[in-house]
């Protein structure tokens, strides 16, 4: 006994248990039949066309589901643009002064032991950088 799946399979079989051939008892397009031997392989942009004939427009839900394609919501502006908030009260200050860092100088920059790996060594400068 064989076990078939599918719905075209399941249709066959049973059609051949009847003792007749499911050819001609099931709604199939109209073929042509022939050689494609001695034709191109190409087409022509007017030899071809984008919209087919036929068929549902857009896509189909069950209950509960959500559209397959949904709209990019907008973002709600009141109907303008966004408002920038009201500057209350502005007060310049300067840049406070830092040293330029001078980095390592051997006189005084101290190596952190501790921080030694295989090849690298890590120094405390006077400057406070490392």
């Amino acid at each position: 006994m064989a076990v078939l799946t599918g719905s075209e399979q399941t249709v066959l079989a049973a059609s051949r248990g009847s003792g007749g051939s499911a050819v001609g008892r099931m709604d199939a397009p109209d073929q042509r039949w022939g050689s494609a031997e001695g034709r191109g392989h190409t087409a022509s942009g007017e030899a071809t066309q984008a919209a087919a004939e036929g068929g549902r427009k857009g896509a189909l839900t069950a209950p509960g589901q959500l559209a397959a394609e949904q709209p990019t919501p907008s973002p709600d502006l009141d109907g303008g643009a966004a408002k920038l908030p009201d500057v209350q009260h502005v007060e310049e200050t300067q840049a406070p002064v830092t040293p330029e860092p001078r980095g390592f100088e051997p006189e005084s920059s101290e190596e952190l032991k501790d921080a030694r790996k295989e090849r690298e060594q890590t120094f405390r400068n006077s400057d406070g950088t490392y």
